[in-house]
């Protein structure tokens, strides 16, 4: 196995080219079709490849537009390009020990990338962007200014459109709906990349002759413009007696010599060059088609609308000289080396009309790659500017994107103008500051949506009803949540295909809405990629302590809250298959503040994951949870999150009563247990027999300071340490790194929490990280805990019998000090 390269999603070509003239063998079996031709291309050719960006999608930036473009890329391994920052503040930003080895630099995986908690990303190059963003203006416009994008100089930087022409968020919808995540594909699944189609479908990107074309600049290039410097020279008209007519005359009946010759020409200039061909073939054009100059200039401009940059002919000119020529450059046919013993197939003949013209369509028509083969290598057609044929064929890539991308801009603008009708002071202060998944299977094409509680400020806190559109409940499964409401406002989703009455909330007037409790249920404990879930029931949380509950409370709960500061001014998500399937808060600076922080200002609180059946107190922080490289198989957001607490109000004065952890080898169940004979245990438990259990002497106060978490392809071990210098170990010893959790002067550690989301029974653990709060005497926003990350080997030395070489692991639970002398040299 090894691994694998991704395509441009504009041009197909790749952004790399190893080895382009075969001159290191690896290419085929090295034969002549090894490598591209250099009598046709050189290396500085290829250097546009390079120039590569990623748009994509963050549903942790702030603003309510998320999707991003970023900077260049350096370099490109198992589907994933190493981008510059850029300027886009949308751009997802890393964290740790990546950071610190690659300042300025962000990995971006692309496509289909394994894992579910990474939306798309797609890649293209910068060439490519730009052609396809005068696409869309030529669609719009019906022409290209020639001073478009002058210079071509990219940016894709804050605004929102790139280059003045292309929204990001339009064009990302529309790429997810030509993708498939599950095929897997370097490429867009649902577009026709001509010559270059079953190229794609290759694991890594070779370089053959014959695909020369396919892989020049299809915007700029010394050749291309020394084509266009010359073209004043092309087919100047020659003066002489007129050509004689010919005779149209077949011995039947001509019907088309009753149609006006205006109507016909029409007709004809939407005909293929193939098909108009045959009709002059056939002689049933009743008229010169050849001689007929004003009818090839109106074809040259119709057929040739990608030579948007073709100067003006000044002149006199022969039209069909000028078409065939550029239909030359255009559909080239592109010699390659002979299968052995096959003839030569031998060319085309020029386009005369009449009963005289000759030749036919290239192999492959219009659209194909119209190759003859010669039975040796031939010489190459030094007259033939490749960019020329490949800008028609990104041409005609980008004419099957823009479909979707005009929908899906046409649906961000939204029908009935609804965001235009707010005041710009709500729009521009709100932010989102988070955006989980709240539904499974997560649909790939998804459509952003969102919504606004108030038009104004002066509407805050003036009443407010909210109602709640779910599915009809089917048997045991319950009605997953279609839309939201807001009465007098726009639907926030759908009502749903078949529907009954809405839930409904009724704000009164002087209170608003300060937060939402959610309840995924129909699956969260079903590890399967399929498996069916969404949000079943809300909890509505008010600035006056109160709160209002909508459908039934029984499953996984998560917790939306406003920031510290701020108010709720709307709802952000997605909608697909017909549900909400992301769900975020809209809010903004409180305009009734003494003073407003600026959004850069503003930092987003740790909002809690979907925890199991109960949320944890308010005051208790979660730390950031640690995984490994192995994924499971749906998003974390959807999976449950499971908590033990040290006290069981969260409290640090309540942390005497604790009086002992139980964990397991396996790291399959944890719990407490507690002075007055309560406890709590979590996890699903099937080792809880083979359980030990770690003494606390919380009534001599004994409590927990530090947690080490070992980390590998998943959770690998975790390390418990009191203040009276005991520890406990649980799991296993073999890990990369680990990251440590200690008590500081603010806070203390106040519990655990931990996931079983990897593989489909859920029996390994694929998530953990530390409850913290703040200590007595300090605010609560004091209470979180900074985990710190340690790369050093935490595996045991090789044992002495061990011929291999291999450092080993063992599976303990380490609770009784007695234990230690058997692994004190155990590096854990």
């Amino acid at each position: 196995m090894g691994g694998w390269d991704v395509n441009c999603a504009i041009c197909g070509a790749g952004f790399s080219a190893f080895d382009p003239f075969g001159e290191e063998g690896f290419q085929g079996d090295g034969g002549e079709d090894t490598g591209y031709d250099r009598r046709i291309l050189s290396v500085e050719d290829l250097e546009w490849l390079d120039n590569a960006r990623v748009i994509g999608f963050n549903p942790e930036a702030f603003g309510v537009r998320k999707c991003f473009i970023s900077g260049k890329s350096d370099r490109e391994e198992y589907g994933t390009l190493e981008c510059a920052y850029g300027d886009d503040p949308n751009l997802p930003r890393p964290s740790g020990s990546y950071a610190q080895n690659n300042p300025g630099q962000v990995p971006l995986a692309t496509y289909s990338n394994y894992d579910p908690n990474i939306p798309l990303a797609v890649p293209f190059h910068e060439d490519c962007f730009i052609l396809l963003s005068k696409a869309i203006y030529h669609h719009q416009h019906g022409t290209v200014p020639p001073n478009l994008g002058k210079g071509e100089k990219f940016t894709g930087g804050e605004s929102d459109l790139a280059l003045g022409i292309v929204s990001k968020d339009a064009l990302y919808a529309a790429l997810k709906k030509l993708y498939v995540m599950d095929s897997y594909d370097h490429c867009l699944t649902h577009v026709d990349y001509g010559e270059l189609r079953e190229t794609v479908q290759e694991q890594y990107w070779c370089c053959f002759r014959g695909q020369e074309s396919w892989v020049s600049n299809p915007l700029t290039g010394p050749q291309l413009k020394a084509f266009f410097s010359s073209a004043q020279d092309l087919a100047l008209a020659v003066s002489g007696p007129p050509p004689s007519p010919t005779n149209f005359s077949l011995g039947t009946k001509n019907p088309f010599t009753k149609f006006p010759k205006e109507l016909i020409s029409e007709i004809l200039l939407h005909l293929p060059l193939s098909s108009l061909k045959s009709f002059a073939l056939s002689g049933l054009a009743p008229f010169a088609l050849a001689q007929d100059n004003a009818f090839w200039h109106r074809k040259t401009n119709l057929d040739f609308p990608f030579l948007y940059d073709f100067p003006t002919l000044e002149g006199e000119r022969n039209w069909l000289a000028v078409y065939q020529e550029l239909h030359r450059q255009c559909y080239p046919k592109i010699p390659v080396p002979a299968l052995e013993g096959q003839e030569d197939e031998g060319g085309d003949e020029e386009f005369e009309g009449g009963e005289d013209a000759g030749g036919e369509e290239e192999a492959g028509g219009e659209d194909g790659n119209e190759n003859t083969r010669a039975p040796t290598q031939p010489e190459p057609d030094t007259t033939l500017v490749l960019s020329l044929a490949n800008r028609r064929r990104v041409w005609g890539i980008c004419q099957q994107i823009i479909p979707s991308y005009i929908s899906a801009l046409k649906e961000l603008e939204g029908g009935d103008n609804f965001e235009n009708q707010i005041d710009k002071r709500v729009v521009e202060r709100s932010l989102s500051l988070q955006m989980p998944i709240v539904a499974n299977p997560l649909p790939s094409d998804g459509k952003a949506i969102s919504t606004y509680f108030i038009s104004s400020w002066e509407e805050l806190k003036g009443g407010l009803k909210l109602q709640f559109w779910f599915e009809d409940d089917n048997g045991d499964e319950k009605g997953r949540l279609c839309g939201v409401e807001v009465q007098g406002q726009r639907l926030f989703g759908t009502r749903g295909v078949r529907f009954e009455e809405p839930e409904e909330v009724v704000i009164e007037e002087g209170t608003w809405v300060e937060g939402l409790v959610f309840v995924v249920d129909g699956g969260s404990e079903n590890a399967l990629k399929d498996s069916r879930m969404g949000i079943t029931a809300f909890e509505v949380l008010l600035d006056n302590g109160q709160s209002t509950k909508v459908g039934n409370q029984t499953g996984d709960k998560r917790l939306l809250k406003v920031n510290d500061g701020m108010v709720i001014t709307g709802l952000i998500g997605e909608l697909g298959n017909g549900i909400i399937t992301r769900l975020g808060l809209l809010q903004a600076p409180n305009p009734n503040s003494p003073t407003l922080l600026p959004p850069s200002k503003i930092v987003p609180q740790i909002q809690k994951p979907l925890w199991h059946t109960s949320l944890p107190p308010l005051n208790i922080h979660a730390a950031p949870y640690e995984t490994g490289y192995w994924t499971p198989s749906r998003s974390y957001d959807t999976i449950p999150m499971p908590f033990i607490l040290f006290s069981l109000d969260g409290s640090f004065e309540k942390l005497g009563k604790l009086r002992g952890i139980e964990g397991d080898l396996d790291l399959r169940c944890w719990g407490v247990k507690s002075a007055d004979g309560e406890g709590k245990r979590t996890g699903p438990m099937d080792k809880m027999d083979e359980g030990e259990c770690f003494e606390i002497h919380g009534e001599d106060g004994e409590r927990v300071v530090k947690v080490e978490i070992g980390m590998n392809s998943l959770v690998m071990g975790l390390k418990i340490t009191t203040n009276k210098n005991r520890f406990a170990f649980f799991g296993q010893t073999q890990k990369n790194y680990h990251i440590t959790y200690e008590e500081t002067e603010e806070a203390f550690i106040a519990g655990l929490y931990i996931s079983w989301g990897y593989g489909d029974d859920r029996r390994c653990c694929s998530t953990t990280s530390v409850l913290t709060a703040a200590k007595p005497g300090h605010d609560a926003s004091k209470g979180k805990i900074e985990g710190v990350k340690n790369q050093t080997p935490w595996s045991p030395p090789r044992p002495e019998d061990d011929r291999l070489g291999h450092s080993s692991f063992v599976h303990i639970a380490l609770v009784d000090e007695g234990e230690y002398e058997e692994y004190k040299d155990m590096h854990w």
